[in-house]
């Protein structure tokens, strides 16, 4: 999995019992041993810092409840923030990441166009990060990432971009991006019959890319692809009812081995049968056996769930329709929905800058800055990382 099947639900799990024993006892080993014990290879230390950095945020949510103790969690975050200050790379480590979106496409393993005769081949974009490509990057009316929901939902350490490319290339996508914003402002309910639709065969994408903190402890975004999500539109129109049908949907996800093995970028097609085990949608405890897990979706289905509520239409891409999905947009009037034109640079920004206004980035900075360690018995084990 890319992300550690942590929730807010999850609340025994390495907080208590054998489990915090065992991460109390590793984290001690980890942080005891010396430098060179630890991964030299570059991809390899981004890859264990991104994954303590995320249990160090979901721990951030916690203080004390129910079968366990705010002592227990303040020596767990303390170990795990050492630890992702040992593991902290250099401007030459960070320079030296692989593009692994690029790799995998050059490995020539998936085509690179959407196959209509086969919806369901997975595909993968050659020209999805290049900024004279077919693809547009976009980003909606309101301020902060251009995915909040995603951001907020996996916690904001990974920046989210948005793309849509409309079959005729890059120009008509342009010019299409034109002709909504201009007929959003006529429409004051915005109401869907009002505005242009895209056409058959429109494609929306959305990257994750990983971000890893430095040794001067910032935050910087890297060109390691978590996952990229793609949506083709196969049927278009307010009179599509047969959603399941009406979009394409495809996942690509990384896989760690993959990955330092060199084998297609380390990025592995998501098959239709796949169980989702974190989501947006379906956020229950994995570790506790009598959590329900009826009617679990797969991953695909959630895709199509979620981006059929607004129809076959540009309300389902919902950068554009924020109005009623975004937390906090729903101020924005309905005339002044975008669906704008920008630059990754742009997006990686915003998502840091929003990152490092969270409670959680204020903790873990606190500690990685020389913060009093949070109930750690023996602090001199540790004194390096701080």
């Amino acid at each position: 999995a890319v992300d550690p099947p942590l929730w807010r639900n999850t609340t025994g799990f390495l907080l208590s019992g054998a489990t915090h024993d065992a991460a109390m006892a590793v984290l001690d080993e980890f942080l005891a041993s010396e430098q060179t014990a630890f991964p030299s290879e570059p991809v390899k230390r981004a890859v264990l810092q991104h994954d303590l950095w995320s249990v160090f945020d979901w721990s951030a949510s916690f203080t004390s409840g129910k079968g366990y103790s705010e002592p227990n969690v303040k020596a767990l975050r303390s170990r795990l923030a050492a630890a992702i200050g040992r593991l902290a790379l250099s401007d030459e480590e960070i320079a030296s990441l692989p593009d692994n979106l690029a790799e995998a496409a050059a490995s020539g393993a998936f085509p690179s166009e959407y196959v209509p005769d086969d919806p369901k081949a997975p595909f993968l974009p050659s020209d999805l990060l290049d900024p004279e490509g077919s693809w547009v990057c976009v980003r909606g009316a309101a301020s902060g990432p251009a995915a909040p929901v995603h951001v907020e939902y996996y916690r904001g350490n990974a920046p989210f971009l948005v793309f849509i490319r409309l079959p005729e290339g890059r120009k008509a996508t342009l010019d299409y991006l034109n002709a909504l914003n201009q007929a959003t402002l006529l429409s004051v309910k915005n109401d869907v019959g009002d505005l242009p639709q895209f056409p058959v065969g429109t494609a929306v994408a959305l990257l994750r890319q990983m971000a890893v903190i430095d040794s001067s402890g910032q935050m910087r975004t890297t060109p390691l692809t978590q996952t990229l999500q793609m949506r083709v539109y196969r049927q278009v129109g307010t009179a599509v009812t047969d959603h399941e049908n009406s979009q394409a949907v495809f996942k690509f996800s990384l896989k760690r081995t993959a990955l330092f093995a060199g084998h297609h970028g380390g990025l592995k097609p998501t098959s239709w049968s796949e169980l989702l085990s974190i989501s947006l949608l379906q956020p229950y405890d994995v570790y506790d056996a009598s959590a329900g897990k009826s009617g679990i979706k797969t991953v695909m289905q959630s895709c199509i769930a979620c981006h059929s509520c607004g129809g076959a239409t540009v309300h389902g891409i919902f950068t554009y329709k924020q109005d009623d999905w975004v937390p906090g947009a729903d101020m924005i009037a309905p005339n002044r929905l975008r669906l704008s034109p920008t630059t990754t640079t742009e997006e990686f920004g915003q998502t840091l800058r929003s990152k490092t206004a969270s409670y959680e980035w204020g903790l873990l900075k606190g500690l990685l800055d020389g913060g009093p360690p949070e109930s750690m018995p023996d602090a001199t084990k540790v004194s390096k990382a701080f």
